[in-house]
């Protein structure tokens, strides 16, 4: 997808910025595929709307977020 980082494993590495992120869940363990879901990070961890693994994520490179906060800015 165009203006998104690589995936991260959460095990190894977390958001730097509190914001929206793409993240692969898993709801259950029997699961055996990831469901793409937005999930918010708070600046600790990915607040869930009910409990839920989240072993991946990637969020906007910085040149999509900069656009992106730009294009909000002219509009306001």
């Amino acid at each position: 997808m165009k203006g998104r980082t690589k995936w991260f494993k959460t095990r190894d590495t977390y958001p730097v910025r509190p914001g929206w992120y793409e993240c692969g869940v898993l709801l259950t363990s029997m699961q055996k595929r990831l469901i793409v879901w937005e999930l918010k990070f708070d600046g600790v961890g990915f607040l869930c709307p009910f409990p839920m693994r989240v072993p991946v994520w990637r969020g906007m490179t910085k040149r999509a977020h900069d656009e992106a906060i730009a294009k909000a800015k002219g509009k306001a």
